[in-house]
This record gives structure tokens, C-alpha cells and sequence, in this order.
């Protein structure tokens, strides 16, 4: 049978996606649609991303959307083994990152791109973390902050 291809039919497969960012952040609910050659924009409902990982199926054809909640304010959770909400304080309000550690401390902080890519950084030691975003332009970062006891991960956005 030279010259003939032989056809199979296409078979779902499983794909993973890892956010490192997201590694430390806990449970991290998205909104997955779905789009294909016969379905258009079809709402699927919840998936959780837990430790920075999440797996989909995928069929042939397949376009998936994973949409996370509001991107307005900022949003994040404890690292570490505790998990559980922030109660830090965060805030993004006129272009500028804040929060309260919970004591003086040694800190490190930046934006970071979606695709991993550090755009803004600072560090010092103290209680209260300000990182101004006045330099960047508009679009969705995750911010780290890092002290010696946590790091804490946060979804903003920004616009011009």
C-alpha cells in the first residue's frame, strides 16, 4: 500500500499545566470552556488547581480556556504546609502593591509576567512591603513576596 496513508481515529489524551507560580498558593479554583469543530464556547464548569498543577483532557479539535476569578484586587493564600487564607492585608490600590508581614523582617519582592518573567523587583527589611507598578504596562502579574518564614503568591492586574 504505497503512497496510502492509514487514518486512526483521534483519541482524547490527558495534558498537564503547571503555573510555578501557583506552586505554594494552595487550592486555586479556575472556569474551564471548551471549543471545538463542533461545539462552540461550551462552559464546563469548575477545575481546581492544587500545588501549581492541574490536568485536562483533551479530544481532537480541542480549545480550552481556564479563566481565574475577579483580577482587580489582589487575591493570594499562605505558602507553606498550613495553607489557608492571607491575612496579610494585601492590597493593589492606585498602582502600588501593599501588605503587612507579620513582624520586622528581611523581604524580597517582584512582579512577575504570566509567562515567569521577573519585570519589577525590591527588598528590605521591615513590617510593611510597598512595591509601586507605576513602570509597568497594563496586564495581568503574579506578585512574591518572600521572607524568611513564607512566601506569598498574588494574581493583580493592572491597566494604562
Amino acid at each position: 500500500m504505497s503512497g496510502i496513508a492509514a487514518f486512526y481515529p483521534a483519541e482524547p489524551y490527558a495534558v498537564t499545566v503547571h503555573v510555578e507560580e501557583l506552586e505554594e498558593a494552595g487550592d486555586v479554583d479556575f472556569r474551564l470552556t471548551r471549543s471545538n469543530t463542533s461545539v462552540r464556547i461550551r462552559d464546563e464548569g469548575s477545575v481546581t488547581m492544587r500545588g501549581g498543577t492541574l490536568e485536562i483532557t483533551l479530544a481532537a479539535q480541542d480549545l480550552v480556556c481556564l479563566r481565574s476569578g475577579p483580577v482587580d484586587v489582589a487575591m493570594g493564600t499562605v505558602a507553606g504546609a498550613a495553607g489557608g487564607r492571607d491575612d496579610s492585608g494585601a492590597r493593589f490600590e492606585r498602582r502600588v502593591f501593599s501588605l503587612r508581614l507579620d513582624d520586622k523582617s528581611p523581604y524580597t519582592a517582584g512582579f512577575y509576567t504570566m509567562d515567569g518573567r521577573r519585570v519589577l523587583s525590591t527588598g528590605g527589611v521591615s513590617a510593611n512591603v510597598a512595591l509601586p507598578a507605576h513602570s509597568l504596562a497594563g496586564g495581568v502579574y503574579v506578585v512574591r513576596v518572600t521572607t524568611p518564614q513564607r512566601t506569598l503568591s498574588y494574581r493583580v492586574s493592572t491597566s494604562r
